[in-house]
Parts: structure tokens; sequence; C-alpha cells
């Protein structure tokens, strides 16, 4: 994929001519390819992270959606097979050969002070003198936790341009004594649908948009990218008491959709490109057929938290309820002066 693109879906691979998976071709004409992964002929990025076919009574079936599906499975059993690999082996030791010599994640065993240098399994970081440590309250588990987890946990392991500096999709910024700014990037991300149940059997909302769905508890894998490689997609700024021996949870804002080809609306979200499309050209917006499952984030938000008092899970207004209406993907402990993936993993060391 060339480099200048504004994302970059690897390890998934996508061309200027549709054909790169197996059934985007006629007479197939599957659409994941055009929907999740290609760019539109005018250079603005296109990611629909549509999750399922949605099949109503009364519609006519296509065959282009049956494909949809079976692409839909390979594409992201690939991703989560990726993400497995691309987090067993953070740790220390060369990482995908020669590309990444000096990836915090990997590359020669001499690392920069306060740089990462731990895996799946130990807990730790490194310490005043430069050496690594093992702390067995922070046993770090595997990827794929109750909340956000990048396809990837520090530097770009694929060919082209790196996210973050070069860091990762997570960085890290202090601010002054009293501020961590942490830097949410692009990519693939597998995230779930925030909320919490109330105890009473209903479901609470999470962000705006649910519509008072129950929460499944169901993954998805989706793409964010922003308006360049180069920036971040959310900056969350954390003020902290830098004595509080507390964790400060940070996920994104994630909302689940409908869509439909809008010539029934049913409070669906229109999109007229999922009408027919047999003919291999423009989408015949006569017949429409099913309707598709997307999930959007739409933003990320830290529950700032210094005091411990969480609440309990019947009170709407607590951080308890603000933490599980998120998708989690870090935590920062203002006294440590650290922040780690939610399973643990180090992301950086600022003491």
């Amino acid at each position: 994929m060339p480099t200048d693109q504004k994302h970059n879906v690897q390890p998934l691979f996508t061309g200027t001519t549709p054909g790169a998976l197996p059934l985007t071709p006629g007479p197939y004409y599957s659409r994941v390819e055009e929907q999740e992964l290609a760019m539109s002929d005018d250079g603005v990025d296109a990611p629909k992270n549509y999750q399922m076919v949605a099949f109503r009574p009364g519609f006519p079936l296509q065959a282009s959606e049956l494909n949809e599906i079976q692409e839909h499975f390979q594409m992201q059993m690939s991703l989560s097979i990726s993400m497995m690999h691309n987090w067993i082996t953070s740790g220390l030791g060369k990482k995908w050969g020669d590309w990444h010599e000096d990836s915090i994640g990997g590359g020669a065993i001499e690392v920069p002070v306060n740089v990462p240098n731990t895996g799946i399994g130990v807990g730790g970081g490194i310490n005043a003198q430069g050496g690594t440590y093992h702390d067995t309250n922070y046993a770090v588990s595997g990827p794929g936790w109750i909340g956000a987890t990048p396809l990837y946990p520090f530097n770009y392991p694929y060919q082209g341009y790196n996210v973050g500096g070069g860091l990762g999709p997570v960085t890290v910024q202090q601010v002054g004594s009293s501020r961590f700014d942490v830097s949410i990037w692009g990519g693939w991300w597998l995230v779930d649908v925030g909320g919490w149940w109330d105890g009473s059997g209903e479901a609470r909302d999470g962000a705006a948009g649910m519509g008072g769905l129950p929460i499944s508890g169901l993954k998805h894998w989706v793409f964010l990218s922003g308006s360049s490689p180069a920036e971040a997609l959310y900056t969350v700024q954390v003020q902290v008491d830098s004595n509080a021996d507390v964790e400060i949870p940070i996920g994104f804002k994630v909302i689940s959709k409908y869509y439909s080809c809008c010539q029934t609306a049913d409070g669906d979200y229109c999109d007229p490109e999922l009408a027919d499309n047999a003919n291999g050209g423009e989408p015949n917006d006569v017949s429409c057929g099913a309707s598709r499952y997307g999930i959007e984030v739409v933003g990320a938000a830290a529950v700032n938290n210094t005091d411990g008092d969480w609440g309990s899970v019947n009170d709407s207004g607590s951080l308890f309820a603000q933490r599980e209406e998120l998708s989690l993907i870090c935590k920062v402990n203002p006294a440590q002066r650290t922040v780690r993936y939610i399973n643990n993993l180090l992301i950086t060391d600022l003491s």
C-alpha cells in the first residue's frame, strides 16, 4: 500500500484497483474492500466499520451480501491472529526480523531508560539504574480485555509509516507536575460497546446513540483514521494529584448504528451504496437488500478520580458508571507516574 495514503490497513492490503480480497471481483461483488479498506476516489478516508449484514423480511437477498459475510469473518479472524502475534512478541528480543531495531517492544537488548521492556506474563519496567524489574502486582495478561485493544502495543510492526511518532498507538506526555496528556492514534482497534447492567434486568445506555439496546459483550474490529497519520485521533488530558495512588482509566466512547439503503427509513441511517450491485456498476437504488450493523468511535475520555470513591453498580451517577460506559484502553497512576494498558503492560514510566 502506498505510504502517502491517509490510512494504512496492514496487515490487510488493498490496491487502487479493487480485487485484493478474493470475493471483490465480479460476478461476486463483495463490498467489504470498498467499505472497510479502500480509499474513495477523491482520496478521502472511507472505512465504514460495518460488522454484520442484517437481513430483513420481505427484502431480496443479494449474492454480494452472502459474500460479504464470508470476507468479514475471514478479515476479523486474520486481525485477531495478527493481534495475538504482535502482543505475545512485545517483550524483549527482536520482532519482525530487522525492520525496527529500536522498537519499544523489541529491538536491541540495550533499551533506553524509561522505555518498557517486558512482555506477556510478567509485569515491570525500567528501574533507576536502567535495568529491568518485575512486579507481581502487575502481572501482564494477553490482549483482548473488556475494552479497546490496539492491533499492536508499541512500535508499528508493518511496512510503511509509523504512528505515534514511531512509539505506538498510545503515547504520553507529562505537562507540568499535575497533568498527563494521553494521545490515542489511528489504526485497527478491537473494541466493545460500553455500558453496564443496573441489576434490574435493564441495560443502561452508554454514549448517546445506543438506542437503549442491551450490551452484548461482542468485540468488533474497527479501523480509525484522522485527518493525517501524523495527528493523533484524540488527546485526553488527565489532571492528577501527584500523590494519589489510584488508577485513572481512559477509553473510547463507542456507539452502534444500523444502516439501510434508505428505500425504507425504519429509523436507520442512510447508505445508498447498500442497494443492489448485481451488475457490478453503481448500486441500483430501486432494489434495497439487507441493512448493516456498524460500530462508531465518537470520542475518548478519562474517568478522573483521585479519592477512590467509585460508588456502586446501581448508582447511575457514580464513577463506576462513567468507567463502564467507556471501552477502556489504558490507566494512569499519578503516584507511580506510570501509564499502562488495561492488561497491565507498561506503556511509559515518567518517574
